[in-house]
C-alpha cells in the first residue's frame, strides 16, 4: 500500500514544473478561455502606475505566446505626460500559480523618446504569466503588471 502511494505521489510531481526548464508534457492543454485574471492583449494596452503610464506598443509574437517574446514599451509621465527618456527598465515574468519565474532574464534597451525594447520575455510554459515592468528615473521608481494567459 505504501509503495502504491509513493508511486502515485511521484507521478504527480513528475507532471509538475521546476525552474530547470519546461514541464513534462502530459498531453493536457491549458484553457485560456477560462482564465479570468488575464488582460486581453491588444497593441497599445496600457497600465497606469503611481508616476508613469506603461503601454505595450508592439509585441512579437502578438499576442504573447509560449517561448521568447519581444515587447516594445512606451513609458510616459502619468496622465499622458512627457516621455521617460534615459530611464532604467526591468521586466520580470512570473507564474503566480506555480510560484516561479523565467530562467532567462529579459533585457531592456532604450530606443529613445520613451520607447524601450524588452527581450527576451521568456514565457516558457502554458498558464497565467504576470510580467512586472519596473521603470526608474532619478529618484522615482514605478511599476506595472501585465497579465497574459499563454496557451500550449
Amino acid at each position: 500500500m505504501r509503495l502504491a502511494l509513493a508511486a502515485s505521489l511521484a507521478s504527480l510531481f513528475a507532471i509538475g514544473c521546476t525552474d530547470d526548464g519546461p514541464p513534462i508534457d502530459n498531453g493536457e492543454t491549458y484553457d485560456c478561455t477560462r482564465e479570468t485574471r488575464a488582460d486581453e492583449f491588444s497593441v497599445g494596452i496600457m497600465k497606469t502606475g503611481t508616476a508613469f503610464d506603461f503601454a505595450i506598443t508592439s509585441a512579437a509574437p502578438a499576442p504573447p505566446a509560449r517561448g521568447d517574446n519581444t515587447w516594445m514599451v512606451q513609458i510616459t509621465a502619468k496622465g499622458g505626460g512627457a516621455a521617460l527618456v534615459g530611464g532604467a527598465l526591468m521586466a520580470k515574468p512570473f507564474m503566480p500559480d506555480h510560484q516561479h519565474g523565467s530562467p532567462i532574464q529579459a533585457m531592456a534597451t532604450d530606443m529613445g523618446g520613451g520607447a524601450y525594447e524588452i527581450s527576451p520575455i521568456n514565457l516558457w510554459m502554458p498558464g497565467l504569466w504576470e510580467t512586472t515592468i519596473t521603470a526608474t528615473s532619478g529618484a522615482t521608481t514605478d511599476q506595472a503588471v501585465f497579465r497574459f494567459c499563454i496557451p500550449n
